[in-house]
């Protein structure tokens, strides 16, 4: 299984676990020989020396995996990108139906095994790293790597599939990325506060944007994540708690935050929460926001209307500023795009009449040019400066 993908460092993945794989197959055929020539099994862990692979590194240091528990992971994979391994475990089994990693494979054919690697509280079953589909005869279970575990291996980058509909990816138009002077030395100062870790604020600490306008501090989010070369992904309070909430729901608050732990472990990118439309007084809605921000390990952006207390967590909480009047100005231009021109100094009359955040800027000149486009489909009357004071 060695065809080239188009990304090379997923073919550099793929190479590599294609080795690791080979050498789990080669460990088969030593069980198998020793069987048949009634000798003892060498060590897999002599066998030749393997280019390391970092991301299968860090899941064993992450997840304190026993050489045992990374030899089943290993086992899994082979089992996957290597046919001949299924061959070699029907062949130790003895029946061709059982042409998979199971509990019995692995621990025939490691020499420190341990039958505790599959309690229910060991690493690999308690954070879900394989999926161990219990039959009537426990050794002939079949064992299988989590599929998100698989590609974290293949692609460095891992998705959780049971949150894809929670934690997603922060999406905000070209348009809507531009970021005022006053909210760019905000970003500058997130990004500053990041670069610095003291004794009593590390990177890992929580930045907290206060206020009334979302399209903006998700803007400086933004800004500040790119600026830092980092990935950010959202999480909304609300929506979490209705799918938590949710009767028909498969997930809950014991299993979500088992699931979000692992997923905080495996990833680097910076977390928003956007707490907005949230009620924080209520107890279980502010234990849940504590239990996220208790397993998390990367860099959090709150996003909240108020301060929020967050108790012993080293927070930096800023306030975002209201647009300048010439901010304002510039916004206006921006979304009426060549008609701007036509309008001159109007739009100076509009900032000085109006103290509007962004998304009120874009609503009126979207709706204004709706307007404008059907007046002119219709061939009826109408005044652009009358539509923009109105909207």
């Amino acid at each position: 299984m060695n065809n080239p993908t188009t990304n090379p460092q997923e073919n550099n993945n793929l190479i590599n676990l294609n080795q690791h794989a080979l050498a789990v197959c080669q460990n088969l055929e030593q069980y198998l020989a020793s069987v048949k020539n009634q000798t003892p099994i060498e060590s897999f862990t002599s066998l030749p020396q393997l280019p390391s692979h970092p991301t299968l590194a860090k899941l064993c240091t992450v997840f304190n995996l026993s050489p045992f528990d990374r030899y089943i992971l290993l086992l899994c994979v082979a089992i996957e990108l290597e046919p001949y391994a299924r061959i070699l475990c029907a062949e130790i089994h003895g029946n061709e139906r059982l042409a998979y990693a199971t509990p019995f494979v692995a621990y025939k054919t490691f020499p420190d095994a341990t039958w505790s690697a599959f309690n229910p509280d060991s690493p690999l079953i308690e954070w879900q790293l394989i999926e161990l589909k219990t039959e009537q005869v426990f050794t002939q279970s079949l064992i299988k790597i989590n599929p998100g575990i698989l590609l974290y291996l293949l692609c460095d980058s891992f998705n959780d599939p049971q949150l894809q509909d929670i934690i997603k990816p922060v999406s905000i138009n070209s348009r809507h990325l531009f970021i005022p002077l006053s909210h760019q030395q905000i970003v500058s100062q997130i990004v500053e506060i990041w670069s610095r870790s003291t004794e009593f604020f590390t990177e890992n600490s929580l930045v907290q944007l206060c206020g009334d306008d979302k399209r903006a501090k998700t803007a400086i989010a933004v800004g500040a994540a790119s600026s830092s070369g980092t990935d950010i992904q959202k999480i909304s309070l609300y929506w979490l708690v209705t799918i938590l909430n949710s009767p028909a729901g498969s997930l809950n608050q014991e299993t979500f935050i088992k699931l979000y732990s692992r997923f905080a472990l495996l990833t680097n990118n910076i977390l928003l929460i956007d707490c907005d439309d949230i009620n924080l007084k209520e107890p279980t809605e502010l234990k849940l926001l504590n239990l996220i921000l208790e397993k998390s390990l990367q860099p959090i952006i709150i996003l909240s209307n108020t301060r929020l207390n967050l108790g012993d967590r080293s927070t930096v909480t800023i306030d975002i500023p209201p647009l300048t009047a010439n901010e304002q100005g510039t916004l206006w231009q921006i979304h009426l795009e060549e008609t701007a021109a036509e309008l001159g100094e109007y739009i100076d009359t509009l900032t000085n009449q109006f103290n509007l955040p962004a998304t009120a800027i874009e609503s009126a000149c979207l709706h204004s040019l709706a307007s404008m486009e059907s007046s002119i489909k219709t061939n009826t009357d109408f005044d652009l400066k009358t539509a923009l004071w109105d909207n």
